[in-house]
């Protein structure tokens, strides 16, 4: 693996290149960025995923009033349609891609829409959604044609201390240096003991920008909740049986660290992120879960697996058996310390004043 990695720095570097000379001619006016009379706020990351945008995207509709005055707008990865999309949740979830089905799913009187062209859906969604007083902006720190108001950059924890590699050789989409257009930084996936020393020591690496906030964040989980409602409530705490973690996401690592503190017999089956699953892998998925000794044992995913597993519930493609057997566990944002206030404070006094 590090071979292909190391051969494949010359195409790192020359899409370095690329990615520099692309946002020097946005810095510089040559390529415009388009503003509209609106808080516009932009969350994304450096990497290619796994840095927690869903989580805090459904912060700010939490912190925002969870109403039709705000819109969501995301490209829709991975979806099976192209252009601009409102999510209606009757239709299935490839319509739009897992997590704008997710945020309308957790969140129905928002507004969640999914279009490729940014400016396009902005404008869309103020002739469609006239009462929209605020756009959040998903995975949108590239995507440059528009000038957000405020910008939040998400930067894991673990990367923090890791040697980046740009793609094709890494999943770094940009240098660190493209860190200060952000207005918001927040050091994402904290371990909840985090020191003082080494948040300032991690300010001081990270910082490129006076005016920039950096804020440090965790995750907080919830009860396991059932693809299906006839389902036994189990709480973790009390559970004594084996689980199967089946997860289709970038980065699985917090959420298993998370189940390990419960001192259960966890067996993890990976696949990659966005995956679609098929009959195929629900079979697969069958004889790994039968072959686990012990009648006590269920599936654990995360949420957004479970929007494309809810198909074969829905379908019942599945012995009753297992689909019973399938919980996801819901997180959210927690920052640290006195960090929650202050950015809560930020994001308010923002849209407030635009």
């Amino acid at each position: 693996m590090r071979i292909i990695k190391y051969t494949l720095l010359p195409f790192a570097f020359l899409y370095g290149i690329i990615i520099s000379i692309r946002n020097l001619f946005f810095d510089w006016g040559v390529l415009k960025s388009k503003r509209f009379q609106l808080p516009i706020i932009a969350v994304g990351n450096l990497s290619t995923g796994g840095t927690g945008k869903s989580p805090m995207i459904e912060y700010l509709v939490r912190l925002l009033g969870n109403n039709p005055d705000i819109s969501i707008l995301s490209r829709g990865y991975r979806r099976k349609t192209r252009g601009y999309l409102p999510v209606l949740l009757e239709n299935d979830y490839s319509d739009y891609g897992d997590e704008p089905f997710q945020f309308k799913k957790k969140f129905p009187s928002v507004n969640a829409v999914v279009c490729e062209n940014r400016v396009e859906g902005v404008e869309r969604i103020l002739q469609d959604f006239p009462q929209t007083q605020v756009v959040l902006l998903d995975d949108a720190f590239q995507h440059r044609w528009i000038k957000p108001g405020l910008s939040i950059l998400l930067i894991p924890y673990a990367e923090v201390h890791s040697i980046p590699f740009l793609l094709p050789a890494g999943n770094q989409r940009e240098y660190l240096s493209g860190a200060q257009r952000a207005e918001i930084i927040v050091i994402s996936k904290c371990p909840a003991n985090l020191q003082e020393e080494e948040r300032m020591l991690i300010v001081k690496k990270i910082r490129k920008n006076p005016a920039q906030q950096i804020y440090f964040s965790g995750f907080s989980y919830g009860k396991p909740v059932s693809i299906l409602p006839q389902s036994p409530e189990i709480h973790l705490e009390k559970y004594q049986g084996k689980i199967l973690l089946l997860t289709g996401i970038a980065n699985p690592k917090p959420l298993k660290e998370y189940l390990s503190t419960f001192g259960l017999e966890i067996y993890h089956t990976a696949f990659p992120d966005h995956h679609d699953f098929f009959d195929k892998d629900l079979d697969d998925i069958q004889k790994i879960f039968n072959n686990i000794a012990g009648s006590e044992k269920i599936i654990i995913t995360t949420e957004k697996d479970s929007m494309r597993l809810q198909k074969f519930a829905n379908e019942n493609l599945l012995e009753n058996s297992m689909l019973k057997a399938i919980y996801y566990v819901p997180i959210e944002v927690k920052f640290l310390s006195a960090d929650g206030e202050k950015f809560n404070q930020q994001i308010v006094t923002y849209v407030r004043k635009n």
